[in-house]
């Protein structure tokens, strides 16, 4: 028992350790300061959304579906490693304390999201449903309690032998929660709200507690789904700082042959040709990309105000050349690149050649739409500063923010 607690503290203690120092860095980055940026812009308009929508609007179907999806989705943290199913397999049946810690930590860190969530649609919510505050408080604690037991049943899933029977039982709680939000939302009288908690814990007592005598535990599936989760992380943090544990994907992405060869100026040169087909093809460079250029489009067509949206056009600008500095250190652990035989200071200049040609797609495409949404004017002068930062960016800033880092 004791040492199953023990080796909990220590894996936990670990990953925090290793995580604080990654956090440092993207607080240090300038993220932070955008966050805080957002914030303030969103706090505002946010009012001012809330004035704006009609009465008949949507909010509970919306309500609906965002804690459904809150409360289905969500794994347990084991915080186990690839050794693990070599050396505690053996020791399975002496580990239930440690696994026991591992749902409850879970549950804090997903009940803090959940809670934060709720608070932030807690304006709407007082504006739709006119609750009051004990009314308010009832519904975020009914639904903390229905997300335990949620991940009770997530854990017991993992049991499972096959992943489609995991995602049937997904389904069937996704279900069950769907019917609890509406209940709790539409104010439906209270013994019917109880009667899905109720129902919750019978399944979960008479059906998925069976799961133990039936099967054993999935130790390779765990290790994949903690790898899963720590990936993440990693991936985050890897847009603001090198990160030798994160394992490099490639995806062919044939589609994107095309796009490669105009990054890197028809493959003029070696690294050139290295970094553009690392755009397209490893990690998520891409994805991220793409992303961040379809949610500045997105917010610029919905925001009110031309000097808003031109703030927004060029904050973004700012975090896509963020996100694309990582690039660089790529191929820094890869000694096969070393062997080339070319020069190590053109790799300065490949990156900088490549990362300006990202940045000028991404502010032609949100100039263009930022003319479209507002004036030639505001577009033209977010055409002109993008531009001139883009330059500026990619052949002095991020190398020197690499000399300093």
């Amino acid at each position: 028992m004791t040492e199953g607690i023990q080796l909990w503290k220590k894996r936990a203690v670990g990953y925090w350790t290793e995580a604080s120092r990654y956090l440092r860095l993207i607080a240090n980055s300038g993220f932070l300061f955008t966050l805080y940026l957002l914030f303030i812009i969103g706090s505002y308009y946010y009012s001012v959304l809330l004035k704006w929508l009609p009465p008949t609007f949507p909010a509970v179907p919306l309500f609906v579906v965002v804690f459904t999806v809150l409360l289905t989705r969500g794994s347990v943290r084991t915080f186990l490693k690839e050794g693990d199913t070599v050396f505690l397999l053996a020791y399975e049946a002496r580990l239930d304390d440690y696994f026991r810690r591992s749902i409850v930590y879970s549950f804090f860190m997903q009940a803090g999201l959940m809670s934060l969530v709720f608070l932030l649609l807690g304006p709407m919510i007082f504006q739709y449903l006119q609750l009051g505050s004990g009314s308010f408080w009832t519904i975020l604690l009914a639904l903390l309690a229905l997300k335990f037991l949620n991940l009770l049943m997530n854990w017991e899933e993992q049991r499972l032998p096959a992943r489609v029977y995991r995602i049937q039982h997904m389904c069937l709680r996704m279900i069950i929660n769907g019917v609890f939000t509406f209940l709790l939302f539409v104010q439906a009288q209270l013994f019917l709200v109880a009667a899905i908690i109720i129902l919750m814990v019978v399944i979960y007592w008479m059906y998925y507690r069976g799961f133990a005598s039936k099967h054993s535990l999935k130790w390779d599936h765990l290790v994949e789904e903690e790898q899963r989760m720590v990936t993440l992380f990693y991936r985050v943090a890897n847009m603001f700082a090198d990160v030798p544990k994160l394992k490099q994907r490639v995806k062919a992405r044939r589609y994107a042959k095309g796009f490669a060869r105009f990054l890197s100026g028809n493959d003029k040169g070696t690294y050139e040709y290295l970094f553009a087909r690392s755009f397209v093809r490893s990690n998520d460079y891409f994805g991220i990309y793409l992303r961040l250029t379809i949610v500045a489009i997105i917010l610029m067509a919905g925001l009110p105000g031309g000097w808003l949206k031109l703030v927004v056009n060029l904050l973004f600008v700012y975090i896509v050349a963020l996100q694309l500095s990582t690039l660089s250190n790529h191929y820094k652990t890869n000694q096969m690149v070393d062997l080339y035989p070319v020069h190590g200071d053109e790799r300065s200049g490949a990156f900088s050649f490549v990362l300006f040609r990202l940045l000028i797609i991404h502010v032609l495409v949100s100039g263009l739409v930022l003319i479209m949404t507002t004036t030639i004017s505001y577009g033209l002068l977010g055409l002109t500063i993008g531009l001139g930062f883009s330059y500026m960016y990619s052949h002095r800033l991020v190398h020197r923010q690499k000399k300093f880092a």
